[in-house]
């Protein structure tokens, strides 16, 4: 199904019949005169950086040479590194972000509760042990399913992985400097809530939004939104539509380098799905989508994509007590998967890069077109020369916010956050919260509860001034009783180790 730009016509224009590559579509179209239309009434509220393109609809006729397209290729990761770990994961995300992508896809779900998960289908049978449609089941009821309940990974390392939260994806981006594209799917009643969110994490301007809902833009203006491009819509046309939805998307096959070049013209970005054309034919469709001047694809392999592209990942090598793992040196995500030579023993890394190597004097990594090449060398010292750690956890925590006036009569969800810094000299460490129950006013409390999302909330080892994102939220609905005076509620935090 084809995202449109606003609910009222998307009807009309599915209902369309598509003709091959339209290049002269004429003006007077019923297509083209909806269109337009629809064009007219969202430039009153787009907001977009001025455009230093001049246009020249020659060549949206006969191109010539195609354009170059984006110089570094903008990829997104469709629900993350799909064959690397279960889809729509923050594993999968994580191993997506390793590899160096600006975005990663995420199935946005609504759930009863009124939360946002990443799935891709309206109901959890497909992915998880569950069962039902995900709109009729609560966030903790979804957050406790096993999201890699089917082949290829039920068993595996991964077994058991949890449903990402969105809230969990957008501090995982906001950390290494990405964004996210959200496919926002039927189950999503509150747009403008969706977008508030991303907001909240400072993501809008380097996200996009797959969504025809205009509450996304009047929530946030400057948002990117996606327009997925059929057959029927000629070059001039192309052009019009990127002043308000930059960002094209769909199959490859759908463009040409006339109507590429016409959404160049009005600064606008075209990033076709290089994985409709199927897993072995990924890399080609990339390689003839740049050929059209396209500025990147959406892609279900980031791996295989970045090493066509020719940007390898940056890689070190970290030592964290017996295991040595390779990551990303930017971000700190690990490459499962690839080969690492320890003390001239080939082992492969497993779950987030990692590899047992006790005692190992010297680590090398080759590299790979996706990964460049690393190595880890220890000096030996002899002697009675050494030292001791002792077992350390620190935790610290900011001071957190008030929420600010709550406001009878209105439903709002209330948002303020912390920070915690944490130290540890243990082989993993966690941060957990306790069940942080209601606000309390003396003997009044509010009905609906606190929220308390931490992230990350997990290290796989020692860490010094490490932080962690600490979100509270509070939800007040229209007619909930509020009592004069202050709320308030003590909420403990734990660190914990299984491996001090």
């Amino acid at each position: 199904m084809k995202t449109r730009l606003a609910l009222a016509i998307a009807a009309t224009l599915l209902a369309a019949p598509a003709v091959s590559q339209a290049q002269d579509t004429p003006p007077d179209d019923p297509r083209v005169i909806a269109m337009r239309a629809q064009i007219d009434a969202l430039d009153d509220i787009v907001q977009r950086p001025a455009c230093d393109q001049t246009a020249d609809p020659t060549r949206w006729q006969s191109v010539g040479t195609p354009d170059s397209g984006r110089a570094r290729p903008l990829i997104s990761a469709h629900r993350g590194a799909l064959t690397l770990a279960p889809e729509n994961t923050i594993q999968s995300y994580e191993y997506a972000f390793a590899f160096g992508v600006e975005l990663v896809e995420v199935d946005v779900q609504q759930t009863k509760d009124g939360r946002f998960v990443a799935l891709h289908d309206s109901t959890v049978d497909r992915t998880t042990n569950g069962t039902g449609d995900i709109s009729t089941l609560t966030f903790d009821e979804v957050r406790a399913l096993n999201a890699a309940d089917y082949a290829p990974w039920k068993g595996g390392a991964y077994d058991p992985a949890q449903v990402a939260s969105l809230e969990g994806v957008l501090a995982l981006a906001q950390r290494v400097g990405a964004g996210v594209e959200l496919d926002i799917k039927g189950s999503v009643t509150e747009e403008g809530k969706l977008t508030e969110l991303v907001k909240q994490y400072g993501l809008i301007e380097r996200s996009i939004f797959n969504s025809g809902d205009i509450r996304v833009l009047q929530t946030a203006p400057d948002a990117r939104i996606i327009y997925n491009r059929d057959r029927w819509e000629p070059p001039y046309l192309m052009y019009e539509i990127a002043k308000v939805a930059p960002v094209f998307g769909s199959r490859r096959d759908e463009y040409t380098p006339e109507s590429i070049a016409a959404v160049h013209d009005a600064c606008g970005v075209v990033m076709p799905h290089a994985y409709d054309a199927g897993e072995a034919e990924e890399v080609d469709e990339f390689v003839r989508a740049r050929a059209m001047g396209a500025d990147g694809v959406q892609t279900n392999q980031p791996e295989a994509i970045v090493a066509a592209a020719g940007i390898p990942a940056p890689s070190t090598i970290l030592r964290f007590d017996d295991e040595v793992c390779l990551v990303n040196r930017d971000n700190g995500l690990g490459f499962p998967g690839k080969v690492l030579v320890v003390d001239g023993v080939e082992r492969v890394a497993g779950r987030g890069g990692c590899v047992a190597a006790p005692g190992a004097a010297k680590v090398t990594f080759a590299g790979t077109g996706a990964v460049t090449p690393s190595t880890a060398a220890v000096t030996g010292i002899s002697g009675n020369v050494g030292g001791a750690v002792g077992p350390t956890l620190e935790l610290t925590l900011g001071a957190a916010a008030p929420f600010g006036a709550f406001v009878p009569g209105v439903e709002r969800e209330y948002t303020t956050s912390t920070e915690a810094t944490i130290l540890s000299t243990a082989g993993n460490t966690t941060l957990s919260v306790s069940d942080p129950g209601h606000l309390a006013n003396g003997t009044y409390t509010l009905p609906q509860p606190l929220r308390v999302d931490v992230a990350p909330s997990f290290w796989p080892g020692p860490v010094t001034a490490a932080k962690s994102l600490i979100t509270f939220k509070q939800a007040v609905g229209a007619t909930d009783p509020l009592r004069t005076g202050t709320y308030s509620k003590t909420v403990t935090f734990t660190l914990s180790t299984t491996a001090p």
